[in-house]
């Protein structure tokens, strides 16, 4: 299953520069645990609702625990201030058990949903314009 709708544009669109994303999410000196919780911190620094829900229940899917996810949206909070209060509520809502001592699930994410309301949706219509011109970028250079 792909990871969103973009990555499956970069898939699709040009595979080789998806090859190289993989590559950059996946290596390099930090170990996956600390990835993991970078990616965690800087999607809460974003605001971004679907991402943080989906790195948080990843995480404590892959053994990281709470107390860790906790404390990366905390140093985001220090950084990015009220914008990342909303992923504690994000965290704790996708990493919720669901009786059985596993997280329930991960919420899909929800263009406007949030506080934002429309806002969002222009972001993410930014960012989905921008993501395709680096793709057109990397054609180009290939």
């Amino acid at each position: 299953m792909a990871r969103n709708v973009m990555y499956s544009v970069l898939v699709a669109e040009s595979p080789q520069v998806a090859r190289i994303y993989d590559t950059l999410a996946t290596e390099g000196p930090l170990n996956a645990k600390t990835r993991r919780l970078v990616k965690i911190a800087v999607a809460a620094g974003l605001a971004s609702e679907g991402a943080v829900r989906h790195h948080a229940h990843k995480a404590v899917h892959e053994g990281v625990p709470l107390d860790e996810v906790r404390h990366a949206i905390a140093l985001a909070l220090t950084i990015a201030g009220q914008d990342a209060t909303q992923a504690v509520r994000w965290v704790e809502e996708a990493t919720a058990c669901n009786g059985n001592g596993h997280a329930s699930g991960i919420a899909v994410p929800t263009i406007g949903r949030d506080h934002r309301g429309d806002l969002q949706s222009q972001r993410q219509k930014i960012e989905f314009e921008s993501f395709n011109r680096v793709i057109a970028n990397a054609r180009a250079s290939v």
